[in-house]
Parts: structure tokens; C-alpha cells; sequence
């Protein structure tokens, strides 16, 4: 949540005059405000909601705010959930019990939150009541009414003015209700007039300098086959432009059914002569929807360009030679247009959440449309109206250097219910999960659910399906967490949530999640319900590496780019016999045996209730490290466990992949063990391009790699770690001067030509060069082999490794072991040597 502008609170008139608090800021609540929050509890604040644990309210609630001032004074908290306070309702049936007891026509969980909690310091209750139920409207678009259940009619002036009295209901409870359009302005929709150019124009100014270079402006004065939406407000006047483009060309729109492209936490690897598999980023599906598939326009890894030579004219003198008709290519019925596309878009940055509204207009004025399509450079991060649009996952073979984005019909619709799974919903749940690799597995649990509402091994299960109208449009399958002390111990979940504020039972694993790719913008919504139904307040995902066996296996979920990931920590290793003692001693310093368990290593992702209503900055900017070396690794890591960021466009480029294995012959990572790095799941989050980089060109923007590739950048980051070469080289080495003009020319592309070592030596620059050697070495026993190495770490560990080996439990023999003295020091190399003997 953005920090509001500095503006100006007012004290309600006491004595005949007023007071004023200038600079102060909104934000989200955190833990460490709870002493603060604390001391601006009065007497009535107790009477209107109770005594309660603030820490507790915090942690438990949706959406929580507080303003600071200046010096970071908290001057007033509210907290908000998605059911009813007190002991009135069952959090689970609220919408079925409260809303025909008072009449509440068109009231959803969609639509509504429920004030749990309100402190504001005086005399400024009024102004700071007015900006957190503001704050709220503004963060949540889709939220029209704010409810407040309380015991008693004494809310307090402040509260009073901002809520009214629902009819009379029950003598023990008291609904008073807070509707958005009291306190933010409504947009109106218009169509665009000439006049509003004036208006409008200091408002393009202020976009992104690549914005602007990119789409050409234009006046609303539009031609007649292109249509204008403007939007007025109270003070401001906004503008669309939608242009109906013939977007149905095979290489951006695909009539044809497909399926749901979701990505494998496993190495996408770009060899030459393989097949280029669809590396998506993590939750990103090609959207269908009606028997149509969207597919997206070529992304950053492209294959080779193949040369075309033209053919030269024959002149008349030349006879005639007569050809082969060539054969004709068939006729692709392609159809009328499904699309229209939003050409340019600006909205005053104070109107900025209300950008959905523009949606609903844009397909009145087409109304043969099924979809929206909107593209954005690369470079540019998303925006609030991005947010309910679709993100079309690129393909390999892309080159276009924009990204795609996709608005169906469908999802303008609200009538969205989120329920517990029936038999009857089976069919439902079938058709939304027909292309998912583990389709079989979701019927299985579903029907697992549906029979004994437990698992096979007695843990409680839940089926909760998502629909609109009559159709399922989602579903997710959730267990009880049963290793929360295992989790705790072994990744770093306290920075998320306070673990002493969830009971055991509040924890879910969450096994499969599917939603309908039109309706992708409701899925933490989804989420959200499904702990309100289940009674929980986390939800944890595990992501596995290919190669690890799964005793529960579980699929992919879509909702994956929703969850935060969590580091993983260091652990101690325990001497737990020493520490348990022989009987009768008894110790209280041993873990228990939750923390002491043995579990395959898997990525860990998480969601709470304070995440379902926190949105995630979207970053497309196409990042490519070169290299899997330490720096490399860390710099990625550091990009993926960013709970607040989501990047979209992460690759790696390495000829080995990811280090996911640790050869004897090399020194292993303290940084990244093969444990450690299927615990942080790069490959989840990063596409990652199995070949070694050739060549740079900086004017376009690509690397080339060995198998005549290119993959294109944004920002490119060399790690490509030790490398060791040969002492003597076979060709000349040639070596640009600062001065020469290659070096200062960037449209160059600098190759590299590598020392190539002797027929009878090589050098260890790989992982499979590290395990070659000791397997040759293995394999010939009795030959002597001479290895003239440095004084490094490297060289120790793959005579260590050679000493190692052995056939039939004996050492191996013949083997001499030779170490250049001249990169020794004269002081320790005796020393040295004496240690390899030993």
C-alpha cells in the first residue's frame, strides 16, 4: 500500500475553536505498532468491540491501517475482516444467516468486509475515521459496503458519522453499515470530447518516460472506426482510447483449443535439436475461455533467424523452364475479430484503483467482443488496471518486446460464491481440471473428500469449489498441516506470521488449486475464502524437484505467484544421542521430534489472511544472469524470496543448469548445497537455459549461446564464476586496448575464442568434467596419471577425491600425483605436500 500524500487533519471544534495535524501517512498495520495502538484505547472503545489482544487482531485480520505522523506517532488503527465480530454469526455462514435476517440484497463476501476494531487518538477522531474507511475503499476495488456488528448504539460521534443503522434486528446486536460511494467519488463515463485535451494532457505528461516513447499520443478528436471512453470525476477527467484492431492472426490469437500451460518445478533446458518447451513463470496460464485460446506473441529466447536468399530475375532471352506448381498451403478459417485492444490508457494516479470501471463501458461499446487485449513494454511495471487482467505466459520462440495481456467478458461478472464441494460438483471439478497433468490425482482427493471427509491416514480434508452462477470456475483441495513444528524450524516463518497467534489447527497444506483462466483476477479471493471456510488462518505449498518421490502427491497450482516464498535456514547439527543421555537421565534441551525429523528438501510457499488483500509488485523486465556460480545464485535468490516483488522474466544461462548435484572432484558450496538449492526452487521461478553464452550484442539487446540461440535482455548479469584456462595456449591471443574503436563501438559483438588445452591435459570448468575425470580415473587403475595443478581448493578436493577411490575396498595404485611447485610457497610446500600423502 502506497504512502498517501501529506495532507492536513482537522479536530473536531472544542471551545469555540479548531486544531490541525499536518504530515501525516497512511500505511499498513505491523506488529511492532501494537504498544502504540494500545495507548489510544479509551473506556468506550472497550464498550463498543470488547476487550481483545490487539497482536491477535493484527495477525487474524484481512485488511488492517494505521496513521503515523511524521515522527511515527500512531494517531489511529483500524482493523477489518471478511465476517462478522462477537458471537453473533458462524464465520462460515455468515452470508446465509445475516443476509435475509436484515435484507441485505446484493451483499457477498465479494463486496464486503466488517469493521473488527477502531482507535484514533484526539481530537482527531473524525478526520482519521473518514481516511482509514477512504484508504479502504481505494485498496480494495471490488469491496462496496463496510459493516459494523456491534452489542451497543454508542459508537461514538467519529464512527457514527461515517456509519448508519441497518433496520432493527435482534435486541443483543446492533448492524450499522458504511456504503463506498459516501466516501469515494464514482466515476462517470463518457465518451471523449476535444475539449478534454487540455484536461488530459498534463496527465500524459506525467507517465513513464517509455510509455510515452512507445505509444504515439493522441487527441480524443479519434476517427470514426476507433472509439473514446473518458471519465469524469469531481476534479479530474480521465481518458481511454480503444482501437478495434484485427488481432486474430496466428501468431498472436490461436482459435483452436489448448491446454493450460502451467510451469514443473524442474529445469527448462533450451538444447539445440530438442523441442523449447513452454518455460512459464510460476501461476501464468495462456488464457481459454469458449473453445478460444489465447496465445501469447514470441518472448526474450528466440531461435535462429534463418537466412532467406532471393532468387534472382530470369531475363526474357532465357527459355522457360517449366515448374511444379509448389503445393498450396491450406486456408486457415480463422473468423471474425474476438478482441478489441485498449491502444492507450491514462488515469490520474488518485483515481488509479478505480481503473476496472473503464471495462465495463469499453465492452458496451463493443459488444460482438469477447476480449480485451492490452500491451506493455517489457520495462514497465504493472499497474492497477493490469491487475485484473490476464498475463499470457511467452513462449520461448518470442521476440516482441512487449507483454500481453488479456480481459474476457466473463470476468466483469460479481455473482461469484465460494462454497464447500458437493457430488454434484464433480463434473464441474472434472471439466476445470481436463488439462492438468495430475488430473487423475484432484479427482482422487476430491472424491477422497467426498467419502470419508478425511484423508487415508485420518487427517481432515476439504473440497472447496469456486462458481459463478451455475459453472465451477475453481476448486482447491486443502489438508490440515500436520508438520507446523518441522516448517517452523526449517524456514523462516516468523517473518510472516507471529506462530503463538495460530493454534495448530489454523494451518492448511494446500494440495491442488485450479481456476479458470478467465476468472484469474478472483483467485486470492478464492484463497481468502477457503481459509474463512476452513477455519484457518495459513496456507502452505511445497514444491518438490522432479526427482523427489512424493508420498502425497499433490499438482501444480495456479495460485502459486500469489504465495510468498520462505527462505529456508540454516540447521544445527544435533548430537542427539549424546544430548538424550542413556535412561534414567532425562534432558529438556532436546528438540522435539518434529524439528529432529527427516523430510525430502522442498521449496516452501505460504499465504495468511494479511496477504490475500496485499498485492505483489509485478516486475517484467527481462533479467538474464549468465553463470550458476555463487554471486549468480545469491542474486537470484535474493529476487525471488522478495515477499513484495513477483518478477516475471528471470533466466539463467548455464551450460550446466542448475547445480543441483555436488561432485566429489570439486570443493562443495558452503553458500548452496544440492539440499539447500531444492529448498529455494530456482527453477519455480527462473527459466533456465541450458547452453554457454558466445557472444554479447549490446545495440540489440540479446545474448548468443552455443546452439545459436539468442536470448534477449533488459539487464544482463555476468557471474559466471571461477574459470581456469589453460597456461598454454594453442592460438594467439589477441587483446583490446581501451583505446582501440572496437572496444568503444557498441554495435560490436565481442567473441570470446578459448585457449584450447593440449590432446593430453584438461581443465576442470564443469560438473561433468569433474565427474568424468573421476570416473576415467576409477576405470584405469594402472595407469599412471600425472596431474599438474595449482595450489587451489579445487586441485585439493580432486586429489582427495582420487585418493578416495578404491576397487574392492583397496586403495588404487599407480597412480603418481604431481603438484606444480612453482605456484607453491617456498615456506609451505613441504607442508603441503605432506598433507596430500597423508
Amino acid at each position: 500500500m502506497s504512502i498517501t500524500p501529506l495532507t492536513t487533519l482537522t479536530s473536531a471544534p472544542s471551545n469555540g475553536h479548531q486544531s490541525s495535524l499536518e504530515n501525516f501517512s497512511v500505511r499498513r498495520t505491523e506488529s511492532i505498532d501494537a504498544p502504540q495502538i494500545m495507548k489510544l484505547i479509551e473506556r468506550s472503545t472497550e464498550k463498543c468491540f470488547g476487550k481483545v489482544n490487539v497482536v491477535n487482531i493484527i495477525e487474524k485480520a484481512v485488511l488492517s491501517i494505521t496513521l503515523t505522523s511524521d515522527s511515527g506517532e500512531v494517531l489511529g488503527f483500524g482493523a477489518f475482516y471478511d465476517y462478522p465480530g462477537g458471537k453473533f454469526y458462524d464465520p462460515k455462514l455468515w452470508e446465509h444467516e445475516m443476509v435475509p435476517k436484515y435484507g441485505l440484497d446484493g451483499v457477498t463476501p465479494l463486496n464486503s468486509l466488517f469493521l473488527h476494531y477502531f482507535v484514533a487518538k484526539r481530537p482527531y477522531q473524525h478526520d482519521i475515521a473518514q481516511e482509514i474507511i477512504r484508504t479502504v475503499f481505494n485498496a480494495c476495488v471490488y469491496v462496496q459496503n463496510i459493516f459494523l456488528l456491534s452489542g451497543t448504539t454508542n459508537l461514538g460521534s467519529a464512527l457514527l458519522e461515517s456509519f448508519g443503522r441497518v433496520k432493527d434486528g435482534p435486541k443483543e446486536e446492533k448492524l450499522f453499515l458504511c456504503q463506498r460511494h459516501v466516501h469515494v467519488p464514482q466515476l462517470h463515463i463518457r465518451e471523449a470530447r476535444p475539449e478534454d485535451n487540455d484536461d488530459l494532457a498534463p496527465l500524459f505528461t506525467q507517465q513513464n518516460k517509455v510509455l510515452c516513447e512507445t505509444y504515439v499520443k493522441k487527441k480524443p478528436d479519434t476517427p470514426d472506426d476507433e472509439t473514446s471512453i473518458a471519465s469524469d470525476s469531481v476534479a479530474e477527467e480521465e481518458v481511454v482510447e480503444v482501437e478495434d484492431e484485427e488481432l486474430a492472426r496466428e501468431e498472436t490469437i490461436d482459435l483452436e483449443s489448448s491446454s493450460v500451460e502451467r510451469k514443473e518445478p524442474s529445469q527448462t533446458s533450451l538444447k539445440s535439436g530438442a523441442p523449447a518447451e513452454a518455460a512459464s513463470s510460476k501461476g501464468e496460464v495462456s488464457v481459454v475461455e469458449s473453445n478460444r485460446s489465447v496465445s501469447i506473441p514470441p518472448s526474450h529466447v528466440s531461435e535462429p533467424q534463418s537466412e532467406v536468399s532471393e532468387k534472382p530475375k530470369e531475363t526474357e532471352e532465357e527459355p522457360e523452364v517449366e515448374e511444379e506448381p509448389a503445393p498450396e498451403e491450406p486456408v486457415v478459417e480463422l473468423g471474425e475479430p474476438t478482441a478489441f485492444c485498449i491502444q492507450l490508457f491514462c488515469i490520474d494516479e488518485r483515481y488509479e484503483m478505480r481503473s476496472v470501471d473503464f471495462m465495463t463501458e469499453a465492452f458496451k461499446r463493443f459488444p460482438d467482443k469477447d476480449y480485451c487485449v492490452l500491451t506493455i513494454p517489457h520495462t514497465i511495471s504493472e499497474f492497477p488496471l493490469l491487475q485484473v487482467f490476464a498475463r499470457c505466459t511467452p513462449k520461448p520462440t518470442s521476440t516482441l518486446e512487449q507483454e500481453l495481456y488479456v480481459f474476457h467478458r466473463s470476468a466483469l461478472l460479481q455473482n461469484i460464491a465460494v462454497r464447500f464441494g458437493t457430488e454434484k460438483d464433480t463434473e464441474g471439478v472434472s471439466y476445470i481440471t481436463r488439462k492438468y497433468k495430475g488430473k487423475s490425482t484432484v479427482l482422487a482427493d476430491y472424491n477422497q473428500y467426498l467419502s470419508a471427509l478425511r484423508d487415508e491416514d485420518g487427517t481432515p480434508l476439504y473440497g472447496i469449489v469456486m462458481e459463478c452462477g451455475d459453472q465451477i470456475i475453481g476448486v482447491a483441495i486443502i489438508r490440515a498441516e500436520m508438520d507446523t513444528e518441522y516448517l517452523r524450524s526449517h524456514y523462516g516463518l516468523e517473518d510472516f506470521i507471529y506462530f503463538t497467534q495460530h493454534s495448530p489447527r489454523e494451518h492448511g497444506h494446500l494440495f491442488h488449486c485450479a481456476v479458470s483462466a478467465t476468472f484469474t483476477n478472483f483467485t486470492k479471493f478464492f484463497l481468502r475464502e477457503c481459509l474463512r471456510l476452513c477455519e484457518m488462518s495459513c496456507l502452505y505449498y511445497n514444491v518438490y524437484d522432479s526427482s523427489t518421490h512424493q508420498d502425497k502427491p499433490q499438482s501444480t497450482v495456479e495460485a502459486l505467484h500469489h504465495l510468498v516464498q520462505i527462505r529456508p535456514r540454516r540447521q544445527i547439527k544435533y548430537p542427539v544421542e549424546l544430548l538424550r543421555g542413556t535412561p534414567p537421565a532425562v534432558y529438556d534441551n532436546v528438540p522435539i521430534d518434529g524439528v529432529l525429523k527427516t523430510l525430502p528438501p522442498f521449496a516452501l510457499f505460504h499465504i495468511n489472511r494479511k496477504l490475500t488483500l496485499e498485492p505483489k509488485m509485478v516486475i517484467n523486465s527481462r533479467i538474464v544472469v549468465v553463470g550458476a556460480s555463487d554471486v549468480s545464485l545469491s542474486f537470484l535468490e535474493t529476487l525471488i524470496l522478495c515477499p513484495h516483488m513477483h518478477f516475471n522474466n528471470l533466466v539463467l544461462v548455464s551450460p550446466e543448469g542448475l547445480p543441483l548435484t555436488a561432485p566429489a572432484a570439486l570443493p562443495s558450496s558452503l553458500s548452496y548445497s544440492p539440499d539447500y538449492m531444492r529448498m529455494i526452487s530456482l527453477a519455480t521461478s527462473c527459466n533456465i537455459v541450458t547452453a554457454k553464452m558466445t557472444s554479447i550484442n549490446r545495440a540489440e539487446q540479446y545474448v548468443e549461446v552455443d546452439n545459436g540461440r539468442k536470448v534477449q535482455y533488459d539487464y544482463l548479469v555476468l557471474c559466471t564464476g571461477s574459470q581456469f584456462q589453460c597456461s598454454l595456449p594453442q592460438v594467439e591471443e589477441k587483446k583490446l586496448s581501451v583505446s582501440s574503436p572496437v572496444s568503444r563501438d557498441v554495435t560490436a559483438v565481442a567473441r570470446i575464442q578459448p585457449n584450447l588445452p593440449p590432446p593430453q591435459a584438461t581443465t576442470l570448468d564443469s560438473l561433468s568434467k569433474a565427474e568424468g575425470i573421476v570416473n576415467w580415473v576409477s576405470s584405469h587403475s594402472d595407469t599412471l596419471i600425472k596431474i599438474v595443478q595449482g595450489r587451489t581448493l579445487t586441485s585439493k578436493s580432486l586429489l582427495n577425491a582420487g585418493f578416495r577411490y578404491s576397487r574392492d575396498g583397496k586403495p588404487l595404485k599407480g597412480c603418481c600425483y604431481e603438484v606444480d611447485r612453482r605456484q607453491l610457497p617456498p615456506l609451505r610446500e613441504q607442508e603441503f605436500l605432506d598433507e596430500l600423502a597423508q
